[in-house]
């Protein structure tokens, strides 16, 4: 219950941190579950516009389906992944703290899909890139997550022994003995931060550039297949062409 606790003035807040990094406190003090309940089902709909059933020839209602069980299984196994990171290095962080920061930072994936998608349909008409609102809405949406890990990943207590170094660079190690000593302090901060930014982002990409092409590549094959179910959106010329591929044994 006390998940769901929390005023929808405090939920704006965390959509707008989601975005931006260092500002996860409150999330870490108090987790919810309502704020990323709402982003896991706007995901859907989101997906569901980026697919266009209409013109590609699919059920909005089957696809819908599996848009949701597709948004719950990225939100469930990008949290159990996080949260068997910070297991290892940053046990501060628990299962409801993964699964209410990947569940926010969701308002960053359904930003950039909602936006890529007029980009793609009147591509020839704006001329922007495609993977321009990926690249403004996801990236600091994953800055954000990972220095999330970042904050909580305790420092390295390994320390600097220029005297195991080879002889050419033991001047070099004790001239600069500070700066390797951050640098081998800051080493699991920067492993947790590469790993939750890059996977964060690499997935966002994912749906974008590969699950939905592939998508409406399916829907569009089906139309092809089961002509009659979808006279309203094929056009005969579609169906002459289908009919001579097959005919000719399956080359174009």
């Amino acid at each position: 219950k006390e998940l769901f606790n929390i005023n929808p003035s405090d939920v704006i807040a965390r959509i707008i941190n989601s975005f931006l990094p260092s500002l996860h406190s409150p999330i870490l003090l108090k987790p919810d579950i309502y704020g990323p309940l709402l982003a896991v089902f706007m995901l859907p709909q989101a997906l569901l516009l980026s697919m266009d059933t209409s013109r590609h020839g699919c059920s909005q209602n089957s696809v819908l389906g599996n848009a949701v069980i597709v948004s719950i299984c990225l939100w469930g196994g990008l949290s159990s992944l996080y949260r068997l990171l910070s297991f290892v290095i940053a046990p501060t962080i628990g299962i409801k703290h993964c699964l209410s920061m990947t569940g926010y930072s969701f308002f960053g994936w359904t930003l950039a899909l909602l936006c890529s998608y007029p980009l793609e349909r009147y591509n020839q008409q704006i001329g922007l890139p495609i993977a321009l609102p990926i690249v403004l809405f996801g990236v600091p949406s994953a800055i954000a997550l990972g220095y999330m890990f970042w904050e909580q990943t305790p420092a390295s207590s390994l320390t600097i022994q220029p005297a195991s170094f080879p002889t050419s660079l033991q001047n070099f190690a004790h001239n600069n003995s500070r700066i390797l000593q951050k640098l081998l302090w800051a080493v699991p901060k920067i492993i947790a931060f590469i790993l939750v930014s890059g996977t964060h982002y690499q997935f966002l990409w994912y749906v974008a550039r590969v699950f939905l092409p592939g998508k409406q590549q399916q829907c569009e094959l089906s139309a092809l297949i089961q002509p009659a179910q979808y006279a309203d959106i094929i056009t005969q010329k579609e169906l002459r062409k289908y009919a001579l591929i097959l005919l000719n044994g399956g080359s174009d």
